[in-house]
């Protein structure tokens, strides 16, 4: 876990104290520091462990295709477009006015959990067909 703290450029035992702290959650059934549902925590006990580097980046466009709740992309009426679906930085309208620049990250859900949905959306549509 060293090699990890210092690859990361963290000081000395952080990785291992964050194990140790995490594991402690788990061993009473509460995440104190993210409330994680209980149903996922998981003790992290046999290496090996593995680590990334993320660095602040935004790179995403506002605005983009109409869409609906199911993201099926929406005609210039309103009305879904049989078949076609959109999620992530090609959807619109999933912001409000106040979207924030300045949160990394913020983004990240709506992109992976539309892609989701999007695809719920079109296994139930060819399903019908």
């Amino acid at each position: 876990m060293d090699e990890i703290d210092k690859w990361v450029g963290d000081s000395p035992n952080k990785v291992k104290s964050m194990i140790e702290e995490y594991n402690t959650f788990c061993d009473h059934g509460h995440d104190k520091a993210f409330a994680k549902d209980q149903r996922y925590l998981q003790a992290l006990r046999t290496p090996p462990y593995y680590a990334i580097k993320c660095h602040l980046s935004f790179l995403t466009t506002l605005g983009g295709i109409k869409i609906n709740h199911r993201m099926e992309v929406l005609d210039t009426q309103d009305k879904p477009i049989p078949g076609l679906y959109a999620g992530g930085d090609v959807a619109g309208d999933w912001t409000a006015d106040t979207y924030c620049m300045y949160l990394a990250g913020n983004a990240f859900s709506f992109a992976v959990n539309s892609g989701r949905i999007a695809a719920e959306s079109a296994i139930k549509f060819i399903s019908k067909r």
